[in-house]
């Protein structure tokens, strides 16, 4: 058996399958290597894809290349005993790739999540245009993910919603400003989460100091949050009106 270096060690004490020194390998290629046998694991993997090069392509699998198929199904299982689909390009099976997947990024948690950030940051348009390819070709699976969004964020929801639609409707008069979600949020700080009239933290709705329909705009400091009876019950006045009407 070679030579044991300090990270080998440290590697086979951990019971881990590869450790990294930093160094290249005879190759020049930086990578992680096996601890049974010190291999560089890019070497490995170039000498698997030349060997499966040579090979002759099973049938299903030539089939699929040459009608652009990305996937293919041999009938038989893989050598782990999945009866899954293959990838065409290297004939690997999917689940044990998949498995491969998460065990890496559960060793690795919020990884994902940081490339998908960065990828977007890099090429936002071309996310967009990816998330919609794949909505399209996962319709069921889109909705379904959108339901569990909408109830784990339902608070976040209601609130955008009531945003759009006061928008809206200062567009419809006319009467400009504008506000954004964070203005509530702020707004609803500095209101301590209580009705600006009553105690009530319940059911609290947007509105307008000035009322749209009497020339109020949309700007911030024309907004208070009033809970649903209270803001039904002032309706279209100011505050003036609604509050000599409640004496």
């Amino acid at each position: 058996m070679p030579k044991a270096s300090p990270e080998r060690a440290a590697a086979i004490a951990a019971g881990q399958s590869f450790y990294f020194t930093g160094k290249p390998c005879s190759r020049g290629h930086v990578s992680k290597r096996y601890v049974d046998a010190s291999r560089c694991a890019k070497c490995a993997s170039e000498a698997s894809l030349r060997s499966m090069a040579k090979a002759p392509l099973h049938p299903a699998r030539a089939a699929a290349k040459a009608t652009s198929q990305v996937r293919y199904n041999t009938g038989q299982p893989c050598a782990k005993g999945h009866d899954a689909d293959r990838y065409t390009s290297n004939g690997f099976c999917v689940a044990c790739d998949k498995a491969k997947s998460e065990r890496y990024h559960a060793r690795n948690p919020g990884l994902g999540a940081k490339w998908a950030r960065e990828r977007r940051a890099k090429d936002p348009s071309g996310h967009r245009a990816e998330v919609k390819r794949w909505k399209e070709r996962n319709r069921e699976k889109a909705k379904a993910a959108m339901k569990r969004w909408i109830e784990a964020n339902i608070d976040y929801v209601r609130a955008t919603r009531r945003v759009i639609i006061n928008r809206r409707r200062s567009r419809i008069v006319g009467n400009g400003g504008t506000f954004t979600l964070k203005d509530i949020q702020t707004l609803h700080e500095h209101q301590r989460g209580r009705c600006a009239v009553c105690p009530s933290m319940k059911s609290l709705e947007i509105d307008h100091v000035h009322p749209i329909v009497l020339g109020g705009s949309s700007d911030p400091s024309n907004l208070q949050l009033l809970c649903l009876p209270c803001n039904r019950s002032k309706g279209g006045k100011t505050m003036d009106q609604w509050l000599l009407g409640l004496v």
